[in-house]
């Protein structure tokens, strides 16, 4: 090597004289030394094995800070000198401590001497028990009972000696704990019991021993097992379980624990997915990718690949929308399952794909011939509006270019893109100029994509639509809601902004109850959004809604000081009947005297809309637990949009 040889670092640039320190930085990038108990890599091997000592080993001692009222406790000295500069330097005097490093030294002794000094009796042997239990060594062990000390003390983490003989797989020390009376339900801090750390550690002989000697299997042990998938381990646990005891037969056996016991041992009939119980769980494992469980349940019948939630949505839309993969190839390998049926919203799982940017699971819904390339073409309009009004550009620009003619050919789904905002809006204005897309295009909801960039505040999206002469800005959703009226709710004030400057703008105009995006504004506190629309040269901030309220009144009602300050400066009235109406404190609401039920009476005439559209309008839908995406009714039904008059 030339002594003039420098050496370059093709991730982060950094450069270095000498090649041994070139090959240590090169570590900090591909992190060699995997830990097999979790997903963390390590660039050095002293850093992975202190990582497995505080992270994974169980029974160890921690060091306390030896300030009286400081309750810090370090599993490393490192971690207590750190914790001792950062948060008492100044705590002991210059005389006391003399030189900060003796302070520190002298710190760190007095908290490994109360680490071992801590336990009432025989302080020292607790360790030493620990250790023994740990590495299986039953003469020391025995030797620490005949000093004294009590079987059933625990370390700072909670841990047993039974907990820790169980971690590192110590079958004979195992036999002997419990030989002597060890307690087998005994949780550590992470609440885990020693057979919870047996199914963690993935090994069968300490299972099946605990499980023998009467380890019960927990609520909490159960749902591990099915949220980390592990079919296998589940069956040769309850089997062994089986062998001692009945788990279907105990009295309280939670959901989980009898779910376990059917999915092994349980017939067709055992099941019912309709109940809440095996609802939810059938969720979890649909939407955690629970691919193991899921197979048995098809394979053995016990679970139709058809089955809708309450929602009406299928297994396949539930995975199209979450993005799992492998749960989607597992169900279209099933060759009876219904790969294009609509759910209550109208959408094929093609469609929800689409709409929540799965562009990889599009790709593997066209591969399958029971979909192709020629059901994409059947629906692509509908598949553009649900890829727009999840302002998935990336998607949208893939089905209106030819790749998407390619998709159902492609080996290797390709992953979405993140578009710079001009890349995006070049895609919107090529969605705009496509001639089977309006721009007043709706959603099941009624929103347009006006409506959509407003709740996302996003000002570039709602002026480029503001450009085209066709835009209907005051188009109103199921809800009689215009863009407007989002924009106030959400406090999207660039959007806002925005929508203002238009100059056909209803700045007045009401939804079905009567509120403007003053009120909505007001309600929901966006007070920079109650600025921007007092600006306005139009704004009538005394217009009623459907109870008689007035901007200036629901301020009132709601605590709301400084927009009431805001619309009395600007002039602003109250109703007759409110006008004397205290303000409330925050987070309390004050009645007034015309509510009943909620709702205040007023004189429906003076109001400039059809009342009878808002009295139709059907607010009772069922609400899916798979989460917000789901989209069975309208979400800002159930988020705190729906107003209280």
């Amino acid at each position: 090597m030339a002594s003039g040889d420098i050496f370059l670092c093709e991730d982060c640039s950094k450069q270095f004289n000498a090649r041994g320190g070139y090959n240590r930085h090169r570590k900090t990038h591909s992190k060699p030394y995997p830990c097999d108990k979790c997903a963390r890599r390590f660039a050095l091997r002293s850093d992975l094995k202190r990582h497995a000592l505080a992270r994974h080993r169980l029974g160890q001692s921690k060091y306390d800070c030896s300030v009286e009222t400081c309750t810090f406790k370090a599993t490393r000295k490192d971690n207590l000198r750190q914790h001792i500069r950062q948060i008492h330097p100044t705590h002991f005097s210059k005389q006391e401590r003399g030189t900060k490093q003796r302070d520190l030294l002298l710190s760190l002794e007095s908290a490994e001497t109360s680490a071992k000094t801590r336990t009432r009796q025989q302080p020292l042997l607790l360790p030493t028990m620990l250790q023994a239990a740990s590495t299986g060594n039953i003469p020391l062990l025995v030797s620490t009972l005949d000093a004294g000390i009590d079987l059933s003390m625990e370390a700072d983490d909670g841990s047993t000696a039974l907990h820790c003989a169980v971690k590192t797989n110590q079958l004979d020390m195992i036999q002997f704990l419990i030989r002597m009376g060890a307690e087998l339900e005994t949780r550590n801090l992470k609440w885990r019991t020693p057979l919870y750390e047996a199914v963690l550690s993935r090994h069968q002989p300490t299972i099946a021993l605990l499980v023998a000697s009467g380890a019960k299997l927990t609520k909490e042990l159960a749902d591990n097992m099915i949220s980390t998938d592990q079919f296998e381990l589940i069956r040769s646990t309850v089997h062994h379980i089986e062998g001692n005891r009945d788990i279907s037969r105990q009295e309280k056996s939670p959901d989980e624990v009898s779910f376990l016991h059917k999915l092994v041992s349980g017939s067709q009939t055992d099941f019912d997915w309709n109940s809440e119980r095996e609802h939810h769980i059938l969720r979890r494992i649909i939407t955690q990718d629970c691919t193991s469980i899921l197979s048995h349940l098809l394979d053995s019948g016990k679970l139709n690949p058809n089955f809708r939630f309450r929602s009406s949505s299928s297994l396949l839309h539930i995975a199209a929308m979450r993005g799992c993969t492998k749960t989607l190839k597992l169900l279209l390998t099933c060759k009876n399952t219904v790969v294009n049926r609509r759910d209550r919203a109208g959408y094929i799982p093609l469609e929800r794909a689409a709409h929540h940017g799965h562009l990889d699971l599009i790709q593997i819904l066209l591969a399958d011939e029971r979909i192709g390339y020629e059901e994409m073409e059947k629906n692509k309009r509908s598949l553009l509006r649900a890829s727009a009004f999840g302002r998935q550009w990336s998607m949208v620009d893939f089905l209106l270019s030819s790749k998407a003619e390619s998709a159902a050919f492609e080996s290797t789904p390709s992953k979405t893109t993140t578009l710079t905002k001009e890349e995006a809006m070049g895609i919107v204005r090529r969605l705009l100029s496509y001639k089977d897309f309006s721009i007043n295009e709706k959603d099941r909801d009624e929103r347009t994509l006006l409506h959509i960039a407003a709740q996302h505040d996003d000002a570039s999206l709602v002026e480029l639509l503001l450009d085209h002469d066709d835009v209907q800005v005051n188009s109103m959703d199921n809800r009689g809601e215009a863009a407007l009226n989002v924009a106030a709710q959400s406090g999207s004030c660039r959007a806002l902004q925005s929508l203002l400057k238009h100059e056909d703008v209803g700045i007045n105009y009401r939804s079905y109850d009567g509120s403007t995006a003053l009120h909505d504004a007001v309600w929901k506190n966006q007070i920079s959004a109650v600025q921007l629309l007092l600006n306005h040269k139009d704004i009538n901030p005394e217009l009623h809604t459907i109870s008689g309220s007035t901007a200036l009144d629901l301020a009132k009602r709601y605590g709301r000081t400084e927009i009431v300050n805001l619309l009395e400066a600007y002039g602003a009235k109250g109703s007759i009947s409110n006008e004397k109406q205290p303000i409330a404190p925050p987070n309390e609401v004050i009645p007034t005297d015309n509510c009943i039920g909620g709702m205040q009476n007023t004189d429906e005439t003076d109001l400039n809309f059809d009342i009878s559209t808002f009295l139709d309008l059907d607010f009772e839908a069922e609400m899916e637990d798979v989460g917000s995406s789901e989209d069975t009714v309208d979400s800002r039904y159930h988020n705190g949009s729906f107003r209280p008059w």
